[in-house]
């Protein structure tokens, strides 16, 4: 039965091996992964700092150097082994060889047959040197693939057969899940997709009826809570204690607890996606220049997700194309922001002075008359529409900020903590300047 196995386990036939193995569960938490499953052998796998459970009984482990001909990693460790054995027999050889050589000399007057000989020798030793670089290319070559695919060099069993489910636990780290987020771009929608990325390295294949994430950790620490009296000291933190609502959202490991289904995750390093959500979005996209930052526009589109987007980490499609690229968004005024590429077609040129460098000193006070000077190139035969986001120097929350004039583009908001928004058009081929003067006073932490 476990040879049939193998065979239709070389041959990517797993469903085999998951009937034989009846229900099987993959838990994966972010510090540690429980398999539960029901094995008709022995065999755990070459995993490290695994522990095992019979039922509700701790089983106990053990590491031997056999191994089962049926498991895809046990026959990948016995060629290793093979190639090894090869290696070293051809390396004896050629010592023995050369032992002898060392102890014969000629010692008859006719030394023709003794060169000959010694000809066909050298022949020999070329041909084993051949041999053995082959050989110690192919090991090295198949042993660093195994080794990415384990976490120990050696198989782990159970001491005695388990009748029952069995329940391997594994450390963090041995079993990975994230999520990515993609945008797949056409003429008029956005598509949203949104994947659980699986790797597994344990040492253990892993076939799964039914897989969870969990965003909580197995193992969580108990910390009590000794009450105290309330003080004025207290307060600030009770009033900033309430949890931050969507769509405020930080980037977790995994934001929420999903149920993905039935995975095939053999352990050989490679990513698995799972998609686990997705839905189209109107494209509503526009071009902005975060002046202050980069000289560089960006083509970015908004859209209102149904619900949290988990990691603000994305990887960015234009239709059928599979090479992607990275992207990073923000949720501004309820909607949430996604960079999706950038205009190269538009250059641009930033100067920033202040009118009244005298202040900028020995004293160190910072200066507060300022011009902004923005020069913008469109290469292209059609009109622009630009969004421009600015950063006021010295301004903060608490500083007095006055616009004076604005030349060449329309302010479309300023905010209390220096960020000025603008508004401008750009004609085909238009080489524009935009100027902007304005004053503030700074809070008493920046003067």
């Amino acid at each position: 039965m476990q040879r049939n196995i193998g065979k239709l386990a070389a041959k990517g036939v797993l469903a085999a091996v998951m009937i034989s193995w009846g229900h099987a569960s993959l838990e994966l938490y972010p510090d540690a992964a429980i398999y539960r499953y029901v094995s008709a052998d022995t065999y755990v796998g070459f995993v490290e700092g695994a522990a095992a459970w019979c039922g509700l009984e701790p089983a106990e482990l053990e590491r031997r150097y056999g191994c089962l001909e049926s498991k895809r990693l046990c026959r990948e460790r016995q060629e290793i082994d093979a190639l090894e054995e090869e290696i070293s027999g051809i390396r004896k050889a050629m010592e023995s060889l050369r032992q002898w050589n060392d102890a014969t000399r000629p010692n008859a007057p006719d030394a023709a047959p003794w060169i000959s000989a010694a000809q066909k020798l050298g022949e020999r030793r070329a041909q084993w040197a051949k041999d053995l670089q082959k050989r110690g290319m192919e090991r090295s070559r198949k042993k660093k693939r195994f080794l990415r695919q384990v976490s120990a060099p050696r198989p782990l069993f159970l001491e005695e057969p388990c009748k029952s489910e069995l329940e391997v636990r594994l450390p963090g780290g041995l079993v990975e899940a994230r999520l990515r987020n993609e945008a797949i771009l056409d003429a008029k929608k956005i598509h949203i997709r949104r994947y659980a990325v699986l790797r597994n390295h344990s040492g253990i294949d892993i076939l799964s009826k039914d897989t969870r994430l969990y965003a909580r950790p197995l193992h969580r620490p108990l910390r009590p809570v000794s009450f105290e009296p309330w003080s004025a000291a207290s307060s600030p933190q009770e009033r900033n204690a309430t949890s931050a609502s969507f769509p405020r959202e930080k980037h977790f490991f995994i934001d929420r607890d999903y149920a993905i289904g039935k995975v095939t995750l053999p352990s050989d390093g490679r990513e698995l996606r799972v998609l686990i959500e997705g839905y189209d979005v109107p494209r509503q996209c526009e071009e902005i220049l975060y002046s202050w930052k980069e000289p560089t526009v960006y083509h970015s589109c908004r859209f209102r997700p149904p619900g949290p987007v988990g990691s603000d980490q994305w990887i960015i499609r234009e239709g059928a194309d599979d090479r992607g690229h990275p992207s990073r968004g923000e949720w501004e005024n309820g909607k949430y922001l996604l960079p999706v590429g950038r205009d190269e077609r538009i250059e641009v040129r930033r100067r920033l002075r202040p009118l009244d460098p005298s202040r900028g000193g020995s004293e160190g006070r910072m200066p507060r008359n300022w011009e902004l000077s923005l020069e913008l190139i469109n290469k292209e035969e059609k009109p622009k529409t630009l969004k421009i986001v600015e950063r006021l120097p010295g301004a903060d929350a608490k500083s007095e900020v006055k616009i004076e004039k604005i030349e060449g583009a329309v302010e479309e908001s300023l905010e209390e903590s220096g960020r000025l928004v603008m508004q401008t058009v750009l004609a085909p081929r238009e080489h524009k300047e935009i100027r902007v003067r304005f004053t503030v006073r700074p809070s008493k932490a920046l003067r």
